[in-house]
């Protein structure tokens, strides 16, 4: 095809020289000749390539030719614009940081984030409001109320070019860009990095220092190095690519680490680039620890809220996402739902419920709204209750807003101990009665002597609270009539119970020192600083008086003492750690002081004493039912009942009197509120215990007394002594002797370990002698006492001598041992041991029969335990000799001589002590023969 179309060429070439006919000379047509033939091997040639081009091109994949094309569109689109320096830095930059950007299609498509365990809790929470609980388990992985904030970090913000003129405050720094143009006598366009050094370098010019140099000022100096070095030449200079940062990410952010980032990034771009917050992270207290140690702290919700936040991150700094503080949900009708954190911990500084519908935005209308609380207990019950926008907040809680109902007409309220609490409807419960449903409505345990009728005075429109007793309106012996829009509070025992609690009897007997989260308890505690009122005088004097069963003795002391106690301030603290508030009076705190001004005190032979409120007169039937019942040993002859009048609490004008319960019954006993009600107990006939009886005796056992019961009578219920009963060496122990006994020890040893140290500061004092005595006196605090009582324990000689008949107590014990034949010798003799026994030998002969005393013996302190417990100490010296009468069961203790230890002050406390553990040992010893 090539040749044809070259043919094709030179037949067309030479008709047109030859229709020329330009006459020229043979010189002129041989350069014409030559020139031709020249054209035609060029066209040739092109037609040549021309072939090739067009067989090729028929063999050329389509993708390859789109492309192409494509390319070409693009330069011959370019051509129109030549991008500036500046733009093609810039180009280059955002190039570099497209890797890994979301756009924004990808951010449309993705899915929403899964709920948080604290947005499931609260959705768990708001479904039991709204009735949700039957959804499907689909439905119920989609929480109600989403974590105000963290939808910021959903999609990273895409790195995009450099658009417009940086701001003149922008901090150069090492590795910035800067696109340099000097126009005049010198024309040039320079693009340049910041040196490691700090500097710009030019052509023609010294170095430009420019690192930490904010971009105006360097604009300036530019411009005055220029003017300086090259005349007639103006500079202009911006920023191309900025400078790349590393910043560390640690916390609750998606994923922690090391980040380089361009230097234009601000806190939420680099928290962007770590995968955003977790929704267990904090957005209130986030921190940026700086190079230098100073550290900000950033409070998102404040950006979020338009505020004008330094959002500045600079190299090296550390951002620090703590865990999320305490939160908050606001449902309902408010402009924007949802979960919020609060700025600080409410122990530190607590915040009104106004102040977290500031957050949602504020409900959606201005008026007109009700809020409803769902709050956390203890047991994590919740628990609702109707509050205004100056109540304090508490961490988790719950807020529901709501319109207002619109005025209903004809509608009462029952609330508190009812089984459904709630609105009725007027027209159907025109009554107390009826709206209680005869007590149908009442949940288990209700107290009916008090009830508060909250109604409405019709001359000044203001809630009124009016005590009644339900017990006369349930018999139907008389029925209250209501009016719209009234409410009927219901009390517990629960309720009642809780105005003998600690919280309750601190908050009376110190106001001033009074700070609890509890309404009541401060409405409680203004109402006692006030004073004035006898009612809050005989609750005062109602803290002091304790339950009391049996004889009511031990058990009243004891209360006196926590009493005196909680005077004295040591029980506030314990009652602050249980002052969360009773439910009811959580809800109605107006009630607290209102029940303990109509408060009656229950004291004495009661189940449960303390205050009870009573709407009015009411019988002491109702009171003791309160109570629990009179105990066993209440004494119903004589029941003290004490009236505070209404003159003065203070001044002692009260009425007292005495009712006998064998003659009247307690329903005709009529009592008043601020009452003091005391029922009195028998004396005790029986001690509340028993006594021991081992050994010789005909019945040996545990044997009950009775109050004032002697030895001798004891003995003689036992059946009296076997014929091998040995009185002289009968054991008696008591408990109270046995402590008292003990408490001695402990105090000779704290003596004892005080002489010890003072030795050990003289410079004469024995190390050895210290160690020993160190050792006594461990043995000392060791020593567990017998608590025995010398007694005399011969039934014959009681019954001469009366006097000497002890009177028993609960926990005593005796032992009646047989008569022994042997004789004890311990000590330091050569061979101690048992010896026989024979009437009228010497301390001496027991002594010679032992072996005699060693070396170490000190002859002069010799003693003699006798079998009853008395010690009693002999001479054996040879010049002088004592006759004592040794009776069987004695033992002759020999102790050793201390002189090694003379150089201490406490030799004779030791002594002493010696003597006690040697009767000790004895006494034990008589025992352990049982």
């Amino acid at each position: 095809m090539a040749s044809e179309s070259g043919k094709r060429f030179l037949e067309t070439t030479d008709h047109m020289v030859g229709a020329a006919k330009i006459p020229m000379s043979g010189r002129g047509k041989g350069m014409m000749r030559r020139l031709s033939r020249l054209m035609i091997m060029l066209f040739a040639g092109l037609f040549t390539f021309w072939g090739h081009l067009e067989a090729s091109a028929q063999n050329i994949p389509p993708e390859l030719l789109q492309k192409a094309l494509e390319e070409k569109a693009k330069q011959e689109g370019s051509q129109a614009s030549v991008p500036s320096p500046l733009d093609l830095a810039r180009e280059r930059a955002a190039s570099g940081d497209k890797k890994g950007e979301v756009g924004e299609e990808g951010a449309d498509e993705e899915m929403p984030s899964p709920a948080s365990p604290l947005e499931l809790d609260y959705g768990m929470r708001l479904s039991g409001e709204f009735g949700m609980m039957e959804k499907g388990e689909d439905e119920a992985q989609e929480p109600m109320l989403r974590q105000y904030g963290y939808e910021i970090f959903r999609r990273a913000p895409a790195a995009k070019p450099i658009i417009g003129r940086l701001p003149d405050s922008y901090k150069l720094g090492i590795g910035d860009e800067l696109v340099i143009s000097l126009v005049g006598s010198v024309n040039r366009v320079v693009s340049t990095h910041i040196d490691r050094e700090g500097n710009v370098v030019l052509p023609d010019l010294p170095p430009i220092p420019a690192a930490g140099m904010p971009l105006g000022e360097f604009r300036k100096l530019l411009r005055e190095r220029v003017a300086a070095t090259l005349l007639g030449t103006e500079a202009y200079v911006s920023v191309g690519d900025v400078r790349q940062i590393t910043v560390t990410i640690l916390g609750e952010v998606g994923s922690a680490g090391l980040y380089h980032v361009p230097s234009l990034t601000d806190l939420i771009g680099a928290l962007a680039n770590a995968g955003g917050i977790n929704r267990t992270g904090s957005l209130r207290h986030v921190r940026i620890r700086s190079g230098n140690g100073s550290v900000r702290e950033i409070d998102i919700y404040d950006l979020l809220a338009g505020k004008t936040v330094d959002l500045r991150i600079e190299d090296g700094d550390r951002i620090i996402v703590p865990v999320i503080g305490d939160t908050v949900a606001v449902a309902g009708s408010v402009m924007r739902p949802g979960i919020y954190e609060l700025a600080q911990r409410v122990k530190e500084r607590p915040i009104s419920v106004a102040d977290v519908l500031e957050l949602a935005g504020n409900p959606l209308r201005p008026r007109g709204n009700e809020i409803r609380r769902y709050r956390l207990d203890e047991k994590g019950r919740q628990m609702l209750a109707r509050v205004e926008q100056n109540a304090l907040v508490s961490a988790g809680d719950l807020y529901v807003v709501q319109p207002a109902r619109k005025m209903k007409l004809g509608k009462v309220e029952l609330v508190g101990h009812v089984r459904q609490p709630g609105e009725r409807a007027l027209s159907a419960t025109p009554t107390v009665r009826a709206l209680l449903q005869d007590g149908d409505a009442l949940k288990d345990k209700p107290y009916l002597p008090f009830a508060v009728l909250i109604t409405e005075d019709q001359q000044s429109r203001q809630r009124l609270y009016r005590p009644i007793n339900l017990t006369p309106i349930l018999t139907g012996s008389e029925d209250i009539a209501l009016k719209d829009r009234d409410t009927l509070v219901v009390f517990g025992h629960e309720d009642v119970s809780y105005l003998s609690s600690l919280a309750v009897r601190a908050t009376i007997l110190s106001p001033s020192k009074a700070n609890s989260s509890c309404q009541a308890l401060r409405l409680l505690a203004r109402r006692a600083r006030q004073g004035g009122s006898e009612r809050f005088a005989a609750v005062l004097r109602s803290v002091y008086v304790g339950s009391e069963t049996g004889s009511g003795e031990q058990e009243q002391a004891a209360e006196v003492a926590s009493d005196e106690a909680l005077g004295r301030g040591e029980v506030i603290g314990a009652a602050r750690a249980a002052s969360e508030c009773d439910n009811l009076f959580d809800q109605w705190p107006d009630l607290l002081p209102l029940a303990l001004e109509h408060a009656t005190v229950a004291s004495g032979a009661v189940r449960r004493a303390g205050p009870y409120p009573l709407a009015g007169k009411a019988s002491l039937r109702d009171l003791v039912a309160a109570a629990g019942g009179l105990t066993l040993s209440a004494d119903p002859r004589q029941v003290e009942i004490t009236l505070f009048r209404k003159a003065s609490a203070k001044t002692g004008n009260t009425l007292r009197r005495y009712v006998d319960l064998t003659h009247t019954p307690m329903v005709e006993v009529s009592v008043m509120p601020a009452s003091i009600v005391r029922f009195v107990a028998r004396p005790a006939m029986s001690e509340p215990g028993t006594v021991l009886l081992s050994g010789e005796f005909r019945h040996p056992g545990v044997y009950a007394i009775t109050k004032g019961e002697t030895l001798l009578s004891v003995i003689e219920r036992a059946g009296g002594l076997t014929a091998q009963a040995y009185p002289f060496g009968a054991v008696f122990t008591r408990e109270s002797v046995k402590e008292e006994q003990r408490a001695g020890f402990r105090r000779t040893a704290r003596e004892l370990n005080n002489a010890l140290a003072l030795a050990a500061l003289k410079r004469d004092s024995k190390g050895d002698s210290l160690l020993a005595a160190a050792e006594l006196v461990k043995a000392v605090s060791n020593t567990e006492p017998v608590g025995r009582i010398v007694i005399e324990a011969d039934p014959a000689v009681l019954r001469n001598r009366p006097d000497l008949d002890i009177v028993l107590e609960a926990g005593d014990a005796l032992f009646m041992p047989k008569r022994p034949n042997f004789i004890l010798v311990v000590g330091d003799v050569l061979n101690p041991g048992a010896l026989q026994f024979e009437p009228g030998k010497t301390v001496e002969e027991y002594i010679d029969e032992a072996g005699g005393t060693q070396q170490t013996a000190d002859k002069g302190r010799v003693f003699v335990v006798y079998p009853n417990g008395v010690a009693q100490p002999v001479r054996i010296s040879s010049w002088l000799r004592e006759s004592v009468s040794i009776p069987p069961g004695s033992t002759i203790v020999v102790p050793k001589d201390v002189d090694p230890l003379k150089t201490l002050d406490l030799i004779r406390d030791i002594t002493q002590v010696l003597s006690q553990l040697a009767v000790s040992a004895a006494s034990i010893a008589v025992i352990s023969r049982r």
